[in-house]
């Protein structure tokens, strides 16, 4: 996926409604983007992906998905000329997409999936 300045980005996942060629190394009309974090990718994610992604007209949300616990950091807008909007989510809240019509539990993205064991009882 293009983003600003020509720079290629290959997320973790995305969400497109435009046609894709099997082939093609370039995806068009990306509406939704998914990132998870790893120990090494989080000032990546959180502060140039958040850019680069923001100024793709087409991409109405972006989601980082927490590894370490359940946890997505949402980012978005409800219309095209409005500033992105950051909202964190926990196992509690649903992820509600419009532009893709889907809401899902944040807990179902965490389905299956056992974390270590936090020994800092303060948290």
């Amino acid at each position: 996926m293009e983003t600003i300045g020509k720079a290629v980005r290959c997320p973790d996942a995305l969400v497109t409604c435009s046609e894709v060629d099997g082939d093609a190394r370039l995806v068009p009309g990306v509406v939704v983007v998914f990132e998870v974090l790893s120990p090494t990718s989080g000032r990546v994610d959180r502060i140039i992906k958040v850019r680069e992604y923001a100024a793709v007209p087409s991409i109405g949300r972006y989601v980082i998905v927490e590894s370490s616990g359940v946890g997505l950091t949402v980012m978005g807008w409800e219309s095209p000329d409005e500033v992105w909007r950051t909202t964190a989510l926990t196992n509690d809240d649903s992820l509600r997409m419009p532009e893709i019509g889907i809401e899902i539990s944040v807990a179902e993205f965490y389905q299956d999936i056992t974390f270590p064991e936090d020994d800092d009882p303060s948290g």
